[in-house]
C-alpha cells in the first residue's frame, strides 16, 4: 500500500516541479519593452537584474557587461529609490539622476558591474519623449537646433540618438567592421568617398571591403608629397561668391599684393601645399612621400606635431596652434584690436561682429580629399564661426552656383592675409569662407 503510494506520488510531485520550475524560468526572460504600473515594472526589473547577476555566476565573473537594453513605460511616477529598492542578494544602483516620470517612455540599461559588484541601472535615452537625455543633443526641442543652425528636431535618430535636421554626430555610431561587417546609420551619414585608412579594420566607404582588400588600398598606398617649392606664387581664384560682395556698404579686399590674380585659371589655387612645406620643415624626411595608411607612421606623426603646439588667447577664444605662428596670431589680434571692442565683439565699419567659436587644431584627413592631411593637422588652420560660413555644401554646381553664406567681416578678412594667411573665401570649387591657413612658409 506505502509503496503504491510512493509510486504515484513521487511522480506527481516530480511533475508538479517541473511545471513550477519552467514557469518560473519562463518569467525570468526579458523583453525589450515594458509597460504597466510601478509594481509591475519594479517586478519586471527584478526579473531582469536577477537573471543579470546570475547569468554572470552571481559577481564572480571577473569583467563587466551590458545584458539588456529596456524601454519602459510606468503608469505612476518610479523614483531612483524605487529601482534601488529591487536589490535582493546583490545591490542595484540606479545612475538615472532622475525620476522616471508616469505616462512616459524611457530606455534603460542594465549592467553588471564586476569591479563595484552591482548590476547598474543607466539612461540610454530614448528619442521621441520630448526629454534631453543621455547624450541627446534634442528630443522635440527646436530651439536647441535652431540655436546652433541645425534646423529642427526631427525625432529621426542617429545610432538610437534624436537629431537635429542637418546635425550628423558621427561619434553616437560605431562603424562597419570585421567583426560588425553592418551599420546602416553608419553607412548613411558617416561614410567616406574612400577606404582612407588602410590598417583601421573599418569600411570606411561601405562597399564591404575592409582595408587591404578594398581597391583604393591596392591602388594608394602612398601619399605623393611633391617637393615645396619656397618663393612659388600663390594664387587668388575668381570666385562668383565674391563678385563685387560687401557687408553693410564695406567692401572685402582685393586679393593682397604678394598673391597673383589667377581669374583665367580659377583651378589653379595656388603652387604650393602649405601642408607639405610643414611637414618637411618638421619632419625633414628622407624621401617625398608621407605614408600616412601606415598606423605607426599615422601615430609618430601626430605626436611630432602635438609636441610643437602651443594653446594661445584669440580675440576671447582659446584655441591650439603651432607655435611657430603664435606671433601671426598676435598680428592678426593687433590689427582687429584697433577696432574698438569688448571681449569677442567687436565693433567694425561694417557692423557687430562677435566671434562665437574658432576650431584650429584638429589632427585628420582634409574633408574636401581624404587622401591627403587637412592643414589643421599641422595647427596651421582656423574656422571661424562655423555656423554662418558655410560654402558649397550640397550644391549641384559648386564652381559656378556656389552657396554664398557668409558673415566674416571684411576687416578680419583683411587683418588675416595682411598676415600671410590665404582665406578659404578665395577658393573657386571648395568656397569656404570661415577657413583661414597659413601659407607664407610656401614662399
Amino acid at each position: 500500500m506505502i509503496s503504491t503510494i510512493v509510486l504515484v506520488v513521487i511522480p506527481i510531485a516530480a511533475l508538479l516541479l517541473f511545471i513550477f520550475l519552467s514557469k518560473s524560468s519562463s518569467t525570468a526572460k526579458c523583453f525589450e519593452n515594458i509597460t504597466g504600473s510601478k509594481t509591475d515594472i519594479k517586478d519586471y526589473l527584478t526579473l531582469c537584474a536577477s537573471n543579470c547577476w546570475s547569468k554572470h555566476d552571481y559577481g564572480k565573473e571577473p569583467n563587466s557587461v551590458d545584458c539588456y537594453s529596456i524601454t519602459v513605460n510606468s503608469r505612476e511616477k518610479i523614483t531612483n529609490k524605487d529601482i534601488e529598492s529591487i536589490s535582493k542578494n546583490f545591490n542595484v544602483k540606479s545612475y538615472l539622476n532622475f525620476d522616471l516620470n508616469e505616462n512616459t517612455f524611457y530606455k534603460i540599461k542594465l549592467r553588471y558591474d564586476y569591479s563595484k559588484q552591482e548590476i547598474s541601472v543607466i539612461n540610454e535615452g530614448y528619442c521621441g519623449n520630448n526629454i534631453v537625455e543621455g547624450t541627446e543633443f534634442c528630443d522635440g526641442d527646436a530651439t536647441v537646433c535652431q540655436a546652433n543652425n541645425f534646423g529642427t528636431c526631427t525625432g529621426n535618430t542617429l545610432c538610437n540618438e534624436c537629431i537635429c535636421e542637418t546635425q550628423i554626430d558621427c561619434s553616437l555610431c560605431q562603424p562597419p567592421t570585421t567583426s560588425n561587417p553592418s551599420n546602416s546609420d553608419w553607412c548613411k551619414y558617416c561614410k567616406s568617398t574612400v577606404e582612407f585608412s588602410c590598417s583601421d579594420g573599418i569600411d570606411n566607404d561601405c562597399n564591404g571591403l575592409i582595408d587591404n582588400n578594398d581597391n583604393f588600398c591596392k591602388q594608394q598606398s602612398q601619399i605623393t608629397l611633391n617637393s615645396c617649392k619656397k618663393g612659388g606664387d600663390m594664387t587668388c581664384p575668381y570666385n562668383p561668391c565674391m563678385i563685387n560682395r560687401e557687408k553693410n556698404g564695406v567692401p572685402y579686399p582685393p586679393c593682397p599684393n604678394n598673391v597673383k590674380n589667377s581669374n583665367t585659371n580659377p583651378a589653379d589655387i595656388d603652387s604650393c601645399d602649405s601642408t607639405i612645406c610643414m611637414y618637411e620643415s618638421i619632419h625633414n624626411p628622407s624621401s617625398n612621400y608621407l605614408n600616412v595608411y601606415d598606423t605607426q607612421t599615422w601615430n609618430d606623426l601626430k605626436s611630432e606635431i602635438e609636441s610643437q603646439l602651443q594653446t594661445i588667447d584669440f580675440v576671447g577664444m582659446k584655441i591650439t596652434v603651432n607655435k611657430r605662428l603664435v606671433s601671426k596670431f598676435a598680428e592678426v589680434e593687433s590689427k582687429l584690436n584697433k577696432y574698438p571692442h569688448s571681449g569677442r565683439t567687436y565693433y567694425f565699419p561694417s557692423g557687430t561682429y562677435t566671434f562665437v567659436n574658432g576650431g584650429s587644431y584638429n589632427f585628420r584627413y582634409n574633408v574636401n580629399n581624404p587622401t591627403v592631411l587637412s592643414p589643421h593637422s599641422f595647427g596651421l588652420a582656423i574656422d571661424l564661426n562655423v555656423n554662418t560660413n558655410w560654402g558649397n555644401v550640397n550644391d549641384p554646381d559648386p564652381c559656378n552656383n556656389p552657396s554664398c553664406i557668409i558673415d566674416i567681416p571684411p576687416e578680419v578678412v583683411e587683418a588675416f592675409e595682411s598676415s600671410g594667411f590665404r582665406w578659404g573665401g578665395r577658393y573657386w570649387c571648395s568656397f569656404d569662407p570661415m577657413h583661414f591657413e597659413y601659407i607664407e612658409t610656401c614662399r
